[in-house]
C-alpha cells in the first residue's frame, strides 16, 4: 500500500512545483478536497511560508 502524504505538505509541495498557482489548481493536482488545501494554505501563510497575491489581473500563491 502506499503512503499517502498529509495534505498539509502536499499543498505546500503544490505551491512549490505549479509556480503560482491558484487553491484550486493545487487541488486538482494532488485529488484533494479544495477547502482542505485552503485551509492549509492560510495556515502556511499565518506562519509566513507563503503568500496569496495579486498582479495583472490574476491571483495565486507564492512561496
Amino acid at each position: 500500500m502506499a503512503h499517502r502524504s498529509a495534505t498539509e505538505d502536499l499543498a505546500l509541495h503544490g505551491v512549490r512545483v505549479l509556480g503560482f498557482p491558484t487553491t484550486a489548481r493545487v487541488a486538482g493536482r494532488f485529488r484533494l478536497d479544495r477547502d482542505a488545501v485552503d485551509e492549509a494554505l492560510l495556515d502556511a501563510e499565518a506562519r509566513g511560508w507563503v503568500r496569496r497575491l495579486s498582479f495583472g489581473g490574476s491571483a495565486g500563491w507564492s512561496l
